[in-house]
């Protein structure tokens, strides 16, 4: 069995992605918890066999239902990490959206009635598709927007990749190799 996918905090397709593979893989890892840790004597580990033995068919049923329920959410988010035009990424969603039932389309309407531009970025992705014919939204404006990303993934990523260029362990480099290290970074994404 390989590794479980580490997740990353801050983003919601590792940590779904990890629980498909856990959901993929629960009768391995009931068996390594059941067999593979005996030798181990540690309260930690007495409390997952515990945890385990206790609430088997309840860990087995949510991981189930997250994986027939969230299988389509994690493609949509892997799509929308890619550089697409806006009217891509905004058919993904309005797409993603209308495929919904309850109580997933009630949630998701009330993410989306939170985000303020959501409709202001519908209106701009209509007009450049061609399906609106609004004129109180500036044509400069409209065609900047035209390859706009709808989410954040670039910037959350760049976060991290400069957090590790500034870790404890490179406070000696010099301005020079944190340009050379920066090039390296941006051309292995």
């Amino acid at each position: 069995m390989p590794l479980p996918p580490e997740p990353v905090a801050t983003r919601w397709n590792t940590w779904l992605k990890t629980a498909f593979f856990c959901c993929e893989n629960f009768e391995k890892i009931i068996q390594f918890v059941d067999e593979g840790l005996e030798e181990f004597e540690s309260r930690a580990i007495a409390s997952l066999k515990k945890m385990v033995t206790e609430k088997r068919d309840e860990i087995a049923v949510s991981l189930a239902v997250i994986k027939g329920d969230f299988t389509q959410f994690t493609n949509i988010l892997t799509k929308l990490e890619k550089r697409n035009s806006l009217n891509e990424s905004v058919s993904l969603v309005t797409g993603f959206a209308d495929s919904l039932t309850d109580p997933y389309e009630e949630k998701f309407d009330a993410v989306l009635s939170r985000n303020p531009d959501w409709e202001y970025v519908r209106e701009i992705a209509e007009i450049l598709n061609g399906t609106s014919r609004r004129t109180n939204i500036d044509p400069g404006l409209v065609v900047k927007f035209k390859y706009q990303p709808i989410v954040s993934v670039d910037v959350e990523r760049s976060f991290s990749q400069l957090k590790q260029v500034l870790a404890p362990q490179r406070e000696s480099l010099t301005v020079e190799h944190v340009k050379h290290y920066m090039i390296v970074m941006w051309n292995d994404v």
